[in-house]
């Protein structure tokens, strides 16, 4: 069987195929993938390592190569970059608010007037995700409390009016602050992309009036 050509040059080394294709975005990593093909016999030789830089845009990293063989002897490489694309991209911070609701397993009796009534023991929950890039990794700890720089005044009201009935139910604070929840790190050379999720922690007690 005779080589496959293409292009003029022979698949003992590294032949990109059509259809790469990189995208910049508002924030967080840039994405690039590219398709090369070589034989099988060299694949393992010519596959690009994960955290080399793309010859084209040298802030792309490797991040994930998938190697597929065919029948022909033939490999196929995916290879899927992360980074910068352009060094003179501005980059922004992404914010995303939300507000949960958690239910707990608890119940509380309350007397309105000559009436029991039990009431669900619910909270309305804030969580403020954000997502960045850096080129050092945060000091602090999934735990610590934090001052989110958006969104941070954003939180529900404590006091809720039950239906047909005029009374009002407070839920009283004993402490309040913002919570970092999670944390998710990427790196793609000397650069980390860092999404943190952080909740508005409010302990309760409650006051029916």
């Amino acid at each position: 069987m005779s080589a496959t050509i293409h292009g003029g040059s022979e698949l003992y080394s590294l032949v990109e195929q059509p259809g790469s294709s990189f995208t910049t975005t508002r924030a967080g990593f840039d994405t690039g993938r590219r398709t090369f093909k070589c034989w099988q016999s060299v694949a393992g030789t010519l596959e690009p390592r994960r955290g080399t830089p793309d010859t084209t845009y040298p802030g792309m990293i490797v991040d994930t190569v998938t190697t597929t063989f065919d029948t022909a002897g033939v490999a196929k490489m995916d290879v899927n970059y992360l980074g910068i694309k352009d060094e003179g991209t501005l980059k922004e911070d992404d914010w995303a608010y939300s507000v949960n609701i958690a239910v707990s397993d608890r119940t509380i009796e309350a007397t309105i007037g000559a009436t029991a009534t039990t009431l669900g023991d619910t909270q309305f929950v804030p969580q403020i995700t954000r997502t960045y890039i850096t080129a050092a990794l945060p000091t602090n700890k999934v735990g610590d409390f934090v001052e989110p720089a958006k969104f941070a005044d954003l939180v529900p009201s404590t006091s809720v009016s039950l239906p047909g009935a005029s009374v009002q139910v407070n839920y009283l604070p004993y402490f309040t602050g913002w919570r970092l929840e999670g944390r998710t790190i990427k790196q793609a050379g000397p650069r980390y992309e860092i999404s943190e999720t952080m909740n508005y922690v409010a302990p309760t007690i409650v006051n029916v009036v």
